[in-house]
């Protein structure tokens, strides 16, 4: 928060008893003045002024760098400039009845892996805040920054690497858990800057949607509040025994994939399966598949949707009135898929990672899922 180096919003108009016989100046406060640091617009009386118990009013303006705010305390002090020239402090101060705040528009940022979407898979995420507001240490109430998981997550690791601030881990191992940085006596944070904040935590047990987290920026008063919310990743139930087997997997072949799994839970009707190759594999725009174990003899469609790297999807979609069952083994075999051409990958195709899912009948929802599946021996005529 700034005066700007001088007092042009200094105005007296509109008020029936306005301030008068007075200069304003913007300043710092002296070295030796405890409140080193504070800025100051310092107004000074003239020899006809009169100060006596009727209130007397002004505005000065204030600016603020774009998106930052302010935490703080209003400050009113004084001096007899006549008693006490020599002396630089100001020895009578009147701090405000309450805070004074600016509202930060705080940016706070998630880099990680791409999320694993199973049942209790541990995440381990950077998270970068930039409160946008100076935060002053304090022994007795030092201002904090909160990392709040969502709902169902468990946060069980909090580490933070820089020397300072403090870190705090509140309620470890439980899905209150939370991470807190504390402001301590000199370890300043200033509006420009940002601090990371390394965190573990554990998916629900449980499928659930995408939440979100929550970082907040307090005041060491607790008074002064502002916050910013980022989305999670969902959580959906796992398909069991998910296994790929290609034909081939060498480059700028043509392939066909064997595709197996069991159902954790039975599904609503007309599903969908869904298989995602690697980027670089193509499905070949007619789709084909045929049916080894569990599907319906009839009624079964194919598609290639496409993706937003490409024809990289192919979708088995089961006829009206029908389910997926749980605890049943289905087995498909799909084609035409073309392996990518050579030097499009740095590691072998083998150890780029297909998904499978099972959707929804209008593809809009994630029944079951696994984040990557196992491929197994390339087994021709299998």
């Amino acid at each position: 928060l700034s005066f700007g180096g001088s007092c042009p919003g200094f105005d007296v108009s509109g008020f029936a008893s306005p301030l008068r016989d007075c200069t304003c100046e913007v300043e710092a406060l002296p070295a030796v003045d405890a409140r080193v640091g504070y800025n100051v617009a310092t107004l000074t009386f003239g020899p006809l002024a009169t100060l006596a118990e009727e209130p007397q009013y002004f505005r000065i303006a204030l600016n603020t760098p774009k998106h930052m705010g302010s935490f703080g305390i209003w400050y009113v002090a004084s001096k007899d400039t006549y008693v006490l020239s020599d002396n630089p402090v100001f020895n009578k101060v009147i701090p405000a009845i309450g805070p004074f705040f600016v509202h930060p528009i705080m940016v706070s940022m998630m880099s990680m892996a791409t999320p694993i979407t199973s049942y209790s898979a541990y995440q381990a995420l950077n998270i970068t805040v930039y409160p946008r507001v100076n935060l002053l240490g304090s022994t007795l109430a030092p201002p904090k920054v909160t990392v709040i998981s969502p709902t169902f997550n468990k946060i069980t690791i909090c580490r933070n690497d820089a020397p300072t601030p403090d870190l705090s881990f509140v309620d470890p191992g439980t899905t209150a858990a939370f991470c807190e940085l504390l402001f301590m006596d000199n370890m300043n944070s200033y509006a420009h800057q940002s601090v990371t904040i390394f965190v573990g935590v554990e998916n629900s047990d449980f499928p659930v949607d995408a939440e979100l987290w929550r970082v907040m920026v307090q005041s060491g008063d607790g008074n002064m509040v502002a916050g910013h919310s980022f989305a999670g990743w969902p959580v959906y139930t796992p398909l069991r025994d998910a296994f790929i087997v290609p034909l081939s997997m060498e480059y700028s072949q043509t392939n066909e994939l064997q595709v197996f799994f069991r159902p954790t839970a039975t599904t609503p009707t007309e599903p969908r399966m869904v298989v995602a190759a690697p980027e670089g594999f193509i499905f070949g725009e007619e789709c084909q598949f045929e049916i080894i174990l569990g599907f319906p003899s009839t009624g079964v469609t194919c598609s290639i949707p496409l993706s937003e790297i490409g024809r990289n999807l192919f979708s088995l979609r089961m006829p009206m009135m029908f389910v997926f069952d749980a605890e049943t083994f289905y087995a498909v075999s799909i084609y035409p898929l073309r392996n990518p051409f050579p030097g499009s990958h740095a590691n072998p195709l083998d150890a780029l990672p297909f998904r499978l899912d099972l959707l929804a009948a209008d593809g809009s929802q994630i029944l079951e899922t696994t984040s990557s599946v196992p491929t197994g021996p390339y087994l021709r005529g299998f």
